[in-house]
């Protein structure tokens, strides 16, 4: 849509959500992804366990997409509540999961009552072919 939109001279800012925040959206759009605003859920990518994980993610499959540091976070939130539970029955998962506080390859987990991780929200502008980081929901303008 970011080239289609530069094809017929749309003026407008775009802003697009998470999936669009991943390398080929840059590789494919190229200058069209210019400008493009783009929101995505903060990852702290200086903390020691996001550096680990990016370390063998991109050895083994390249590039991290959109989702990939959550999908890593949510398996692991996953396999270690079925296994404190010694249980595959759900609500002993639950159980699990809303006890559990620790620092994920993305963020921070700890589930609140009503099973929100508590993202905060980062909004990026691609400039010069990069995501930098324009606006934060807790912090404002960069």
């Amino acid at each position: 849509m970011a080239i289609q939109a530069k094809r017929t001279g749309l003026k407008s800012k775009i802003i697009s959500q998470d999936a669009m925040y991943h390398p080929n959206f840059i590789n494919v759009a190229k200058a069209a992804a210019e400008g493009v605003y783009v929101t995505f859920g903060y990852v702290d990518e200086s903390r020691p366990t996001y550096q680990k994980y990016a370390k063998k993610f991109t050895a083994k499959y390249g590039q991290i997409g959109a989702y990939a540091t959550y999908a890593y976070d949510a398996a692991t939130v996953l396999l270690n509540a079925i296994k404190k539970a010694k249980s595959t029955d759900p609500k002993k998962i639950k159980a699990e999961i809303m006890k559990m506080d620790f620092i994920g390859a993305s963020k921070k987990v700890k589930f609140r009552a009503n099973g929100d991780s508590g993202s905060n929200y980062i909004v990026f502008k691609i400039e010069n072919g990069k995501y930098n980081k324009f606006w934060d929901s807790a912090k404002g303008l960069f």
